[in-house]
C-alpha cells in the first residue's frame, strides 16, 4: 500500500507533481497495489502517464490531474473508489480531471477497462477539457455516492473542446445525477463523438444528458 504526498503543488496546493516527464505505475499480475491519498494530495501529470492494474482510493476532490495538453495518457485495468468533494462549488471534482490551455489539446489518451465507484459530489471520469482522439472503453461505473457538498454527480463529464471522442462498450449505472452531465456540464464546443455499444441506466429516473443552449 502506498500514499500520495504533496510535492511541488500548484493546483489548490495539494499536488503530488510527477514532473514534466513520462511516468509509469504498474501492478504486476497477481499483485494488489493500493495507492491512497495522503494529506489530501493527488497526482498531477504534466506529461504522459501510464497506470495499469492499480487500486486508487480515498481521495479528496481529485485523484489524478492530467495537465497541460500532453499526449498518450493511458489509464487501464484500475479500480477507483471513494473520492469526495469538500467544497460547495462546481470545481471539476472527480477521479480523473484533464485540462490544458485553450488551443493546446492533448491527443491519443486511453481510459479503458477500469472500475469506478463512490464518487460523492464528483464525476467518475472528468471533468475533461481540450482533448482530441480520446478513447473511453470497457469501463464500469456504479455506486455513485450522491451529490455531496458540490451538487455534482456525473458518470462521464466531457465538458468542452473535446474532439474525436469514442465512448464504447462501457457500463454506467447512475443512482443520481447524469450519465453525461447536465446543463453546461458536457459537450460544449465539441465535435466528432462516437458513442456506441454502451449500457446506460439511470435508476433515479433521470436522464443521460440535459441539453441546453450551450450544446
Amino acid at each position: 500500500s502506498y500514499k500520495t504526498v504533496k510535492f511541488n503543488p500548484i493546483y489548490g496546493g495539494f499536488d503530488m507533481y510527477l514532473a514534466d516527464k513520462p511516468n509509469t505505475y504498474l501492478g504486476y499480475p497477481g499483485e494488489s497495489v493500493t495507492i491512497r491519498s495522503g494529506d489530501g494530495s493527488h497526482f498531477r501529470a504534466d506529461s504522459g502517464i501510464y497506470l495499469d492494474n492499480l487500486i486508487l482510493s480515498h481521495f479528496t476532490n481529485v485523484a489524478i490531474m492530467l495537465w497541460g495538453g500532453h499526449n498518450y495518457h493511458t489509464i487501464r485495468r484500475c479500480t477507483f473508489k471513494n473520492v469526495s468533494a469538500t467544497e460547495r462549488v462546481n470545481n471539476n471534482f472527480g477521479f480523473i480531471y484533464a485540462t490544458s490551455a485553450p488551443g493546446k489539446p492533448g491527443f491519443y489518451s486511453v481510459i479503458q477497462d477500469n472500475n469506478f465507484g463512490n464518487f460523492t459530489g464528483a464525476s467518475a471520469i472528468g471533468s475533461l477539457y481540450h482533448m482530441s482522439k480520446l478513447l473511453i472503453e470497457d469501463n464500469y461505473i456504479q455506486d455513485t455516492g450522491g451529490y455531496g457538498l458540490s451538487g455534482i454527480n456525473c458518470g462521464i463529464s466531457a465538458k468542452q473542446n473535446i474532439e474525436q471522442l469514442t465512448v464504447r462498450h462501457n457500463k454506467i449505472i447512475m443512482s443520481s445525477g447524469f450519465i453525461f452531465g447536465g446543463g453546461n456540464g458536457a459537450m460544449h464546443n465539441s465535435i466528432g463523438w462516437d458513442i456506441c455499444f454502451n449500457y446506460f441506466e439511470n435508476t433515479s429516473g433521470g436522464t443521460a444528458h440535459d441539453f441546453n443552449s450551450y450544446n
